[in-house]
């Protein structure tokens, strides 16, 4: 799950205090949901195992500039 994705030290280096973490499925997989203290929003990953492409299709959607809001190879 992508909870041990970030390990507590690299979460507190953010400045944030994580309040919960949650794991999720979705339609493509599995993934997590980080809510931290004192922050508005919060932050999930999903890893997207129905995609056959895998990071490739990232790549791809981020040169045609759609579904991406943000990305940082």
């Amino acid at each position: 799950m992508l909870i041990a994705a970030a390990t507590d030290a690299e979460i507190k280096s953010t400045g944030v205090t994580l309040r919960v973490s949650e794991p999720q499925v979705i339609a493509g997989g599995k993934g997590c949901l980080w809510n931290f203290t004192k922050v508005s929003g919060t932050v999930t990953g999903n890893l997207n195992v129905s995609q056959p492409d895998g990071l490739s299709h990232l790549y791809a959607l981020k040169s045609q500039g759609s579904g991406l809001t943000t990305f940082q190879p």
